[in-house]
Parts: structure tokens; C-alpha cells; sequence
């Protein structure tokens, strides 16, 4: 009875973080790419963009602070997906985990480049200004390492996603269509990354690729939390009586 007690509490807080997690992350995450990149960032001018992030620099600071609680948020997440579905499989469920790890990892160094390009935008007025332009289109070098750093490391989210699909078809504690949808939002964020780190690749194709995955893209892993969430009770009794984890019961054959 302790055991089953113990299996319970593990995947139950298991799955307190995954939600909690990706909820927090969710408003991060708009709030640092909508809020503060897009609002700042003009990609085609430097100037504009130095003008803007000197003159909102504690918005950028922010957004920069929200990226890393994103990271230590990921972290948490990797290690909760992995504690709740390695009953379906230690390997796959240790490689689903490095491989969001390998995405913390490459995103926490590409990190660097907002650091470099935010000590440029703080220089005083009067340091600045001889070299303007030549500081802005350094600090877009920096700002453009994040923009690139950040793809890189979105093809491993990406692999991280179709791995972590694949196992929840065969743990059983999700739908399987929340399971699928995971498997297409991995697919879209790879082939997005890939066009992004290769940018000669067609723009037509580019605005195709988002136009199908946008949405998986955009609610996989809040669905995913979401559907946990509100089904943690029912899981909790199919850990109680399944203290493995493994709640895909094996197809009986007819007699």
C-alpha cells in the first residue's frame, strides 16, 4: 500500500508541474516574443531597433528575464515528463527528456546574444552617438545570434515533441488525439526551424508550413497540461491500481 501511495504522489505532482509549468510558460513566453521582440525588433533596421530597445530598456530587461525563467521552467519539465512516463520506457523517456534538455541548453547559450546586444542598447547617449550606426547594426548581430540560436535549438524541441507524442500514444494516460497533436506540433516546429536556419528556402513554403502547423504549434503542450490537469483524478485511481505508470492495458485477442 506504501508503494502505491508513493507512485501516486510522484505522478500526481508529476503532473501539477507539467501544468503549472506550461501554463506559466505560456504567458511568458507571449509576453517575451509578442510583448517585447516584436513590438522592439524592426529585423531590416538597425537604427529603428536601437532606437527602440534604448528607449524601452527595461521592457527588454524583462523580456530577457522572462526567457530565463522560461529555461529553468523547461527544466522542471523535462524532468516531470520523464518521472511521469517512464513506465512506457526508460530509454524513450530518458531520450525525450535529453532532447528537451539539448533544447534548454542551446537556447540558454543563445541567450548570450540578447546580453551583448542589451549592454550596446545601455550605453550612454553620449557614448553612443558618434558611432550610432555602427553600434546598432552590432547589437542586430547579437540580437540576430539569439533569433538563430533559438532555431537551432527549436529542432531538437521539435524532435523532443514527436518523441514525447509517440510515447503518450502507447503510456495510455492521454487522449490519443492530444497524443497526435503533440506529434504534428514537433513536425511543424522542426520544418519551421529548419526554413528559419536556412533562409533561402521558399517564402511560399514558409507561409504554407505555418499556415498548416500554426495551431498544433501554437496548443499542443497547453493542451496536453490541460487535458492532465483536469483528468488527474481519474489517472490518479489507474495509478492506484497501476502503481507502474503503464496505463495502456495490452489487446486481448478473441478466443
Amino acid at each position: 500500500m506504501v508503494i502505491k501511495n508513493k507512485s501516486n504522489w510522484t505522478h500526481s505532482n508529476a503532473i501539477t508541474i507539467i501544468m503549472s509549468s506550461l501554463l506559466l510558460m505560456f504567458v511568458l513566453g507571449v509576453f517575451a516574443e509578442f510583448v517585447v521582440r516584436n513590438k522592439l525588433i524592426s529585423w531590416n533596421d538597425p537604427v529603428l531597433t536601437h532606437t527602440n530597445i534604448a528607449q524601452a530598456l527595461p521592457l527588454f530587461n524583462a523580456g530577457i528575464a522572462a526567457f530565463v525563467v522560461i529555461i529553468v521552467l523547461d527544466v522542471l519539465l523535462a524532468v516531470a515528463f520523464y518521472t511521469l512516463l517512464r513506465p512506457a520506457g526508460k530509454l524513450r523517456a530518458g531520450a525525450m527528456a535529453v532532447l528537451r534538455l539539448l533544447y534548454v541548453a542551446i537556447k540558454g547559450v543563445a541567450i548570450v546574444g540578447l546580453l551583448l546586444a542589451r549592454d550596446i542598447y545601455a550605453l550612454p547617449v553620449e557614448a553612443a552617438t558618434p558611432n550610432n550606426e555602427a553600434l546598432a547594426v552590432q547589437a542586430m548581430h547579437f540580437l540576430k545570434m539569439h533569433h538563430y540560436g533559438f532555431a537551432v535549438a527549436l529542432v531538437f524541441f521539435g524532435l523532443h515533441l514527436m518523441l514525447l507524442g509517440r510515447i503518450l500514444l502507447q503510456w495510455g494516460g492521454a487522449a490519443k488525439w492530444i497524443a497526435w497533436l503533440v506529434v504534428v506540433a514537433g513536425v511543424g516546429y522542426f520544418a519551421n526551424s529548419m526554413i528559419t536556419i536556412f533562409p533561402t528556402i521558399s517564402s511560399l513554403l514558409h507561409n504554407v508550413i505555418i499556415a498548416i502547423f500554426i495551431v498544433p504549434m501554437s496548443c499542443a503542450e497547453i493542451a496536453l497540461g490541460l487535458h492532465l490537469w483536469f483528468n488527474r483524478n481519474q489517472l490518479a485511481r489507474s495509478f492506484n491500481t497501476n502503481p507502474s505508470g503503464f496505463l495502456r492495458q495490452p489487446s486481448s485477442n478473441p478466443a
